[in-house]
C-alpha cells in the first residue's frame, strides 16, 4: 500500500503550521525570549546556508528540525541521572537526533521531488543513497547543523552576557555558521 502522496503547497502548510506550533509551545513552555531568538536565528541561519532560494521549506525546516531534536534530546537527557546537566552531552545528543529526525523528512521529500536545505554533494565514504533514498553526507549535514546551532545557542546561553548582546551575538553568528558548516561539510 502507497502512502498518501502531499503535494508540495501541502508540504508548505505542514511545516508552516508545524514551525508556528513548535513556536507556541516554545513561546508558552520556555519564555517568549527562547522562541524568538531561537526561530529568529534559526531561520537567519537556514536563509543563509540553504545556497538556494527563500522558499518555506528551506527555511521553516532546519528551525523545527532543531527545536524537534533539542527538546527529545532535553527528555532524554534530564531522565538520565549520569547525564543530566551535562551540556556537551545534550549538544551532541541535539546534533544526532537532527540528523536522525531529518532522515525520514529528507526520504519523504525525496519521493515526493520537495526542495530541501540541504543538497547532496555525493557519495559520501562509499555510502550512496542507502538510507531510505537519502545520500549519508545530507544525514551528516543535519547532524553538524544542529550541533553547531545549539552548541552556538548554548554557548551564548551560559557565558553570562545579558540578554540583549546575547541576542546581537547569537543572530550575528549565523553567516559565520552557515560559512563553518559549508567548510565542514567540503571537509568530508
Amino acid at each position: 500500500m502507497m502512502p498518501p502522496a502531499l503535494d508540495l503547497e501541502a508540504w508548505r502548510l505542514v511545516l508552516a503550521v508545524g514551525t508556528f506550533l513548535a513556536a507556541v509551545h516554545a513561546y508558552r513552555k520556555l519564555s517568549p525570549y527562547f522562541a524568538i531568538t531561537w526561530f529568529g536565528a534559526a531561520l537567519v541561519f537556514a536563509y543563509l546556508s540553504s545556497g538556494g532560494p527563500a522558499e518555506p521549506e528551506r527555511v521553516l525546516l532546519p528551525g523545527l528540525v532543531f527545536y524537534l531534536s533539542a527538546a527529545v534530546t532535553k527528555g532524554l537527557v534530564e531522565t538520565r541521572n549520569g547525564v543530566r546537566g551535562n551540556h556537551v552531552v545534550h549538544v551532541i545528543m541535539t546534533g544526532l537526533f537532527g540528523g536522525l529526525l531529518a532522515l525520514p523528512i529528507e526520504a519523504a521529500a525525496r519521493v515526493e521531488r520537495w526542495p530541501m536545505p540541504m543538497a547532496s554533494r555525493g557519495p559520501l565514504w562509499g555510502v550512496g543513497d542507502a538510507l531510505g533514498g537519502v545520500p549519508l553526507d545530507v544525514v551528516v549535514a543535519w547532524c553538524l547543523a544542529a550541533t553547531l546551532f545549539y552548541g552556538t545557542y548554548k554557548v551564548l546561553d551560559h557565558i553570562g552576557l545579558g540578554k540583549p548582546l546575547q541576542t546581537v551575538l547569537l543572530f550575528a553568528s549565523m553567516p559565520l555558521l552557515a560559512i563553518g558548516l559549508e567548510r565542514l561539510r567540503a571537509m568530508i
